[in-house]
């Protein structure tokens, strides 16, 4: 069952995360070094989307109440649960996708017709609307998926399935590079646009073990000290960018840097030392910085857009994300405290 425990750090993670994501989607660094821009938007900014994941299964494990086995009880209570977290990601995933159908139709889709936008629904329901969108997409698959999972397997059994995933995913989108496997990658290659593997493996690979991992966190009580987390994070984070350099050496840069060893295992020492070290924000603005941070994630390629594609045509990666992560902010702050005005309750589903 879900306890009163205050956990902003990992809210103010989130938040700081969520200006990662801006790097990735500007390039910070593209119009100043490639090496500086390969390393903060290959692998340092890589963290962020793995932490989400962690953050969100680690969330859903805390809201059920679970039987002697250690599955989730069949209760009406959990099932209500799950029904309001599932509710609540469709209707975001919904709000934003019609959000970007303003800035869809005139940039991907040349223009407005009703056959685009049924090519945009279309898209949206089967795949996902916008290509940052994938996230929250994969998020309404994960969570019943995991749910039946808990439900109807014990522990071990999941863990087995989830970490089983993250090999697959793993070994066919990036240590498959190393080996002379060439029907095989061209194969998921030549299938990943037209199937929509690419939205599957992320389900499958990437979301339902990474939420397993924060799962996994949730239902350990016994976490190790703070030293060992702090010492746990600097040596896992040296070997995920050792690792990530080395596949994009050895496989001529077609390894996907999301499929990684080790980046799993830096998320999951950096999301224990947010539940060890004391709190850094209060309750109240922790709740605020988490809300921030959807709208953040959500709202910032809109910004991006617009900047350099309408406003600044040609403008600076660096500049570009300077000003797209300051006016994503401060609309962000705007949205979230207009939104807890009862007048203006309807913001509240944009986060």
């Amino acid at each position: 069952m879900e306890d009163k425990k205050v956990y902003s750090n990992i809210d103010l993670l989130k938040f700081i995360f969520s200006f990662f994501i801006v790097m990735i989607h500007t390039s910070l660094f593209a119009d100043v070094n490639a090496t500086a821009d390969y390393v903060f938007g290959n692998i340092i900014t890589r963290i962020a989307v793995p932490f989400f994941f962690v953050s969100s299964g680690f969330f859903f494990a805390k809201s059920f109440e679970y039987n002697k086995q250690k599955k989730v009880a069949g209760t009406k209570t959990n099932f209500k649960r799950l029904r309001k977290t599932e509710w609540r990601i469709i209707l975001l995933y919904a709000v934003w996708s019609f959000i970007y159908l303003f800035l869809a139709m005139p940039v991907n889709y040349n223009g407005w017709s009703i056959k685009n936008i049924a090519d945009y629904l279309i898209s949206s329901a089967v795949r996902f609307s916008y290509y940052h969108l994938w996230y929250i997409y994969a998020l309404v698959f994960a969570y019943p998926i995991l749910y039946f999972l808990m439900r109807h397997l014990k522990p071990k059994a999941v863990a087995g399935i989830c970490i089983s995933l993250y090999a697959a995913g793993l070994f066919v989108n990036s240590y498959a590079y190393l080996l002379p496997l060439q029907t095989v990658t061209s194969f998921f290659e030549g299938i990943s646009d037209a199937t929509g593997y690419y939205l599957a493996s992320n389900i499958l690979f990437r979301a339902l073990p990474l939420m397993w991992l924060g799962i996994y966190i949730a239902g350990h009580r016994k976490k190790p000290n703070r030293v060992l987390c702090v010492v746990g994070s600097a040596i896992c984070f040296g070997l995920y960018f050792a690792e990530n350099i080395l596949l994009y050496k050895f496989t001529d840069g077609k390894a996907e840097g999301h499929y990684l060893i080790f980046s799993a295992l830096c998320v999951y020492f950096i999301f224990l030392c947010a539940l060890q070290f004391k709190k850094t924000v209060n309750k109240e603005n922790g709740i605020r910085l988490r809300k921030m941070s959807t709208v953040i994630y959500c709202l910032h390629v809109m910004v991006q857009l617009l900047l350099s594609n309408y406003l600044i045509p040609g403008i600076n990666s660096f500049v570009l994300f300077l000003l797209t992560s300051i006016i994503t902010a401060g609309l962000s702050v705007a949205i979230v405290l207009l939104s807890e005005k009862r007048k203006l309750k309807f913001l509240r589903y944009l986060y």
